[in-house]
């Protein structure tokens, strides 16, 4: 039955959405006759659509906060010396694959789950401070919590490594960039 309301309201946004007036005419009359060859109404078309038009909305949103949870923003971030009790190693400068997970006002969980970072420090701006562009390593179910001027902790497993601030929306493209 679906496949049938389907071919109607194809024929139907073909016979509203055609600067032909000749084939916009022909559209109609051909969703009339299946309408009347499988006793639909006019009712059911409408709910068809209606129910047709919801879903599409909610691509469309899901795909919207996927795109946003994919944000990438460059980062000031203050690295805890090894006194501190920070890194023993050095400061991961130029690596696409350092993924510390991220804590904001001191809580480790969003969305009931820990979240990783991408962190690439590209630039050393003063001892123990560098800048970084950073996204959520997964970006899917990512939970939209970054923006601009928010202050953040980034932490290797339970010891705190770094606190950081993000100063702005990026362009930049893990993906792409060698």
């Amino acid at each position: 039955m679906n496949q049938i309301l389907e071919k109607i309201s194809k024929a139907l946004r073909l016979g509203t959405n055609n600067a032909n007036e000749h084939e916009a005419q022909s559209a109609i009359l051909a969703a009339q006759r299946l309408m009347a060859k499988y006793k639909i109404s006019e009712e059911e078309i409408n709910e068809f659509l209606n129910e047709n038009e919801k879903k599409e909305d909610k691509v469309i949103e899901e795909k919207a906060e996927n795109e946003m949870n994919n944000k990438i923003f460059i980062a000031k971030i203050t690295w805890l010396s090894k006194e501190q009790g920070g890194r023993k190693g050095v400061i991961p400068i130029g690596s696409k694959t350092y993924a510390p997970q991220i804590a904001i006002d001191g809580n480790k969980i969003f969305n009931g789950s820990v979240w990783s970072l991408i962190c690439f420090s590209f630039e050393f701006i003063e001892e123990n401070k560098t800048k970084a562009f950073i996204r959520f390593l997964n970006t899917k179910d990512a939970p939209d919590i970054l923006h601009q001027g928010i202050i953040f902790e980034l932490f290797e497993g339970e010891k705190k490594v770094a606190v950081g601030e993000v100063i702005e929306e990026s362009s930049y493209d893990f993906e792409n960039d060698k």
